[in-house]
């Protein structure tokens, strides 16, 4: 017979909870009794650290940590300097070759680098049980079938309600019933870390100086650093990982998880959490040097389009610049309400995250190719060539595809998915054949 867990040796017992696949499960485990709660409570930073190097569930979590670690510095210049940073706060590009030469599997992991992933798992945690809330997928749902059926394109994003309603039932894990994947809390961390990763090395690379090289014996301005650039575009449409400094492509149904999530948290969350009615409220302070490449002020007078279309051009700016756990704080400060004091700076909270630096480099667009529409297209591409379904315009194929197969994340879309591609591959070719005249 198998003696109980909790009449083993302890040292087995701190083994067990080190070979658990994700942090949530060591807590959940030591809720069982009061035993066990003692053991996670004195071996907890070891079983963590055991945990988070060990687990799939982290394998990005060192890239995400270094990409922060670094903008960290950025932000600090941003917050005392304004808008734009001198030619001497701006970052070697070699820092951030440096973020994507990490290599989890033979570096040296610190005590505070386990303690910060373990707090943004933690905090992360609201935006899975999001995900997952019955009142809050119905709501994403909804929003996503209006969007697809709306053909004026100023009407897409008002048909969200203002305001993120956190239930007892998403803060109970009370969620909804829906056959997912055993491994949909590590899908939907990954995708969270990429997109995490596709923000901040945007904005890091932003702040880095141009190269300068040597000729003659005297410094020149050489073009950019393409390789950062070529990182930068790999991660924002969520289509190449990067690991000791090569580039690997991620799967098709990786790259459809890295979308969910950014359309999850990008165009439903965000138009949630900064509704039009905040819009004056967040510009106000900075509408007459708004980011040059934005280019827009605010008008009181303005008639409601025109004002929605600089909404939509401050939404987009706030895409590029703010990571996931920045929405979560905002979820949790209500900042879309009327006496909404949180941010209480929102002129500070924009600049710090490099909203109004478009970056050194006079030959790099940093702003206008970083939006939805490259995130899209790589979907277009699977083995054996190309699904000639390259409209990315809003709504899009994958748009129309998305509604009828729902969530990449539950179980049986990969199967729903190929499907309707093949009646879509099918509809084109009947068409194309009849404009070609040979039906």
């Amino acid at each position: 017979m198998t003696p109980p867990l909790i009449t083993i040796p302890n040292e087995l017992q701190v083994s067990i909870f080190c070979m658990l696949p994700d942090l949530d499960d060591a807590l959940n485990l030591s809720r069982a009794c009061n035993t066990l709660s003692a053991i996670f409570r004195n071996h907890r930073k070891h079983v963590e650290r055991r945990i988070i190097t060990s687990s799939s569930v982290y394998e990005n979590d060192l890239s995400v940590t270094k990409f922060l670690e670094a903008y960290g510095e950025v932000a600090d210049a941003y917050s005392k300097r304004g808008e734009r940073l001198r030619k001497e706060d701006r970052l070697n590009p070699a820092v951030f070759k440096e973020c994507l030469n990490v290599d989890w599997w033979h570096y040296p992991v610190t005590d505070e680098e386990v303690d910060g992933i373990a707090a943004r798992w933690r905090k992360s945690r609201l935006l899975r049980e999001l995900y997952l809330d019955e009142r809050v997928a119905q709501e994403f749902v909804d929003f996503r079938n209006e969007f697809v059926s709306s053909s004026v394109a100023e009407d897409r994003f008002t048909i969200i309600k203002p305001g993120v309603t956190v239930s007892r039932r998403t803060s109970s894990g009370h969620l909804q019933n829906q056959p997912r994947g055993l491994d949909f809390k590590q899908r939907f961390h990954h995708a969270l870390c990429m997109n995490t990763i596709a923000v901040a090395s945007h904005q890091l690379a932003k702040a880095c100086s141009e190269n300068l090289t040597l000729e003659d014996g005297e410094l020149v301005d050489a073009n950019p650093d393409w390789d950062v650039y070529q990182a930068v575009t790999d991660y924002w449409t969520r289509s190449r990982w990067y690991l000791r400094g090569i580039a690997g492509d991620l799967d098709f149904y990786m790259k459809a998880d890295n979308l969910e999530v950014f359309d999850f948290l990008y165009i439903f969350l965000l138009h949630k959490i900064l509704p039009f009615e905040k819009f004056a409220a967040w510009t106000e302070a900075d509408a007459v040097h708004w980011s040059e490449e934005g280019g827009f002020e605010v008008d009181e007078e303005d008639d409601a389009p025109y004002g929605i279309q600089k909404w939509h051009t401050f939404l987009s700016d706030c895409r590029k610049s703010f990571q996931p756990l920045d929405l979560v704080d905002l979820i949790k400060g209500k900042a879309w309400a009327a006496d909404a004091a949180y941010p209480p700076d929102k002129s500070m909270y924009l600049r710090v995250r490099g909203v109004f630096d478009g970056g050194e480099s006079e030959s790099v667009d940093w702003c206008s190719f970083y939006e939805r529409a490259p995130i899209v297209y790589p979907l277009c591409l699977m083995e054996g060539g190309s699904f000639n379904l390259e409209n990315t315009e809003l709504p899009c194929w994958w748009d129309r595809v998305r509604l009828e197969c729902g969530s990449p994340f539950v179980e049986g879309f990969a199967e729903k998915f190929d499907m309707e591609i093949g009646k879509m591959v099918e509809l084109e070719k009947q068409q194309g054949a009849k404009k070609s005249g040979l039906t």
